[in-house]
């Protein structure tokens, strides 16, 4: 394909139209998303998809929302691990490590301590797949009972869920809204560090979280703050950064549901966001 821009992110990317992008950029426009992700699947798309395909595109852009680029563990485990392990090589010692730096905090002491204690992962791991069997045997019969698993696990796959349950987000906690403090467990410097490696140019997006009354939504003083750390963070390491709340024009567009704009919307706001790439590569 040869794009011009790639867009990486969950289904708040979503709101761009990525044919109205190609009619008023003439670029090719290769969007990567999945509903439901977090920062360590982008990341692992950027280096796993992007770097290794070879491709220059201008820009590769990623939509986030508010504290997630410093989230790893964000939609990381439980049922979104397999949709990251879609994106993984078989070792990604680099995501690792954040991971592993992220979980030595005072929570996860205490859930090793409970979980050596009573063996609850090991537990869990015998006993759902056995209990998950035995309802199906009694819906479907014993003979039927893995296809029917099968196929009650495809029919409610996240990419396939309405957008309700991706959309909607609780305001970050100012423990999260704590950039200094979360930076460097997150994945974050290994995304602009790959980019700078490779000469691509990044541009985040930060989405504008569900307007009020034809208003930004408020911000405590501790996610404003985040902001604009994260916003020095990136234009010091040569990323540019835009934020959608910083835009009038985005508070009057009618949304759907959680933070996703209305469907008719999303070409107005393809042209908006087009005029702004237009200015970033001037």
């Amino acid at each position: 394909m040869a794009p011009g821009y790639v867009i990486v992110g969950d289904s708040m990317a979503g709101r761009v139209d990525p044919s109205r992008l190609v009619a008023l950029t003439n670029q090719m426009v290769a969007p990567i998303l999945q509903n439901a992700t977090g920062s360590a699947y982008w990341y692992l798309v950027l280096k796993n998809y992007v770097v290794e395909s070879g491709v220059r595109p201008k820009r590769t852009v990623i939509f986030f929302r508010d504290t997630n680029l410093t989230e790893p563990l964000f939609r990381l485990e439980g049922p979104y691990r397999p949709t990251v392990d879609q994106v993984a090589h078989d070792r990604e010692d680099e995501l690792n490590a954040v991971v592993a730096a992220r979980m030595t905090g005072p929570w996860f002491r205490v859930h090793r301590l409970v979980d050596r204690a009573y063996d609850i992962d090991r537990a869990r791991t015998w006993l759902e797949p056995r209990l998950t069997l035995w309802a199906a045997g009694v819906a479907a019969g014993t003979g039927r009972r893995e296809a029917f698993v099968e196929s009650v696990n495809a029919t409610f796959a996240l990419d396939r869920l309405r957008p309700m349950a991706q959309a909607d987000l609780a305001a970050a906690s100012d423990r999260e809204a704590d950039f200094a403090a979360n930076v460097s467990t997150s994945v974050l410097p290994l995304i602009v560090t790959l980019a700078h490696e490779r000469d691509l140019p990044l541009c985040f997006v930060r989405v504008l979280r569900r307007p009020v009354n034809g208003q930004p939504p408020p911000e405590s003083p501790a996610l404003q703050r985040y902001v604009a750390d994260l916003a020095a963070y990136l234009g010091a390491h040569g990323a540019a950064f835009l934020d959608d709340r910083d835009d009038p024009a985005l508070s009057g567009l009618a949304y759907s549901d959680g933070d996703h704009i209305a469907g008719e919307e999303r070409p107005h706001y393809t042209e908006l966001f087009a005029a702004k790439l237009a200015r970033l590569d001037r």
